[in-house]
């Protein structure tokens, strides 16, 4: 099953009418959710699943995927964050070691790049 939108733009171009024209194409994220990830799109989303699992399995409802979904982004901002967190704890320590070592300041904001405000403080 073949998915197309077609959509038209109109521009205007020296007071005259121009039609740009475009495609969206759903091998690609944007695409897919622009197509599928709407709420007035679930049906068709649940149709196109079913097609494409056709003998292996039957999907009913959407809901579990939305909060599939919603749980797996919320898992990964929480991983993002405390990789963020690791890399500043790992620059914290890099730059006390380089402080009480008699390094200066700008040099040590320079490599582990953080603020020398910050870096005083320590």
């Amino acid at each position: 099953m073949a998915v197309l939108i077609f959509i038209r733009n109109f521009a205007a171009s020296n007071a005259k009418q121009t039609t740009m024209s475009r495609f969206i194409n759903p091998f690609t994220d944007i695409g897919f959710k622009r197509i599928f990830g709407q709420e007035f799109s679930k049906p068709l989303l649940l149709d196109f699943l079913n097609n494409l699992l056709k003998g292996e399995r039957h999907i009913a409802s959407i809901t579990q995927y939305d909060s599939a979904l919603k749980k797996y982004r919320d898992t990964m901002v929480v991983l993002k964050g405390a990789e963020l967190k690791g890399q500043r704890d790992k620059a914290l320590d890099a730059a006390l070691v380089m402080k009480a070592d008699g390094m200066p300041l700008d040099k040590i904001s320079k490599y582990v790049g953080l603020p020398i405000s910050e870096i005083e403080k320590l």
